[in-house]
């Protein structure tokens, strides 16, 4: 389980690149619906590291992005 909110671009690749070494199938991004906004404002910072963090994952040849429910989609076929 990542968060995006908690963890430093570096320290998301390097998780996913982790993962990747050890084989784990599956890696789920923790976001809540406040998670972009602080005070009420745009929070840019999270905005530019989930964007960074989605083009990476963008570059790596065998990772998917997908929904919760998609993934159970094809995890029940």
């Amino acid at each position: 389980l990542l968060d995006i909110e908690s963890s430093c671009l570096r320290e998301l690749k390097s998780i996913v690149q982790q993962a990747i070494e050890a084989g784990i199938p599956a890696i789920n991004v923790l976001m809540h619906s406040f998670s972009f906004v602080r005070n009420g404002q745009a929070d840019h910072a999270i905005e530019a590291r989930l964007d960074g963090f989605l083009a990476y994952l963008n570059t790596l040849p065998n990772v998917r992005v997908s929904t919760t429910s998609q993934l159970y989609e094809h995890w029940r076929n």
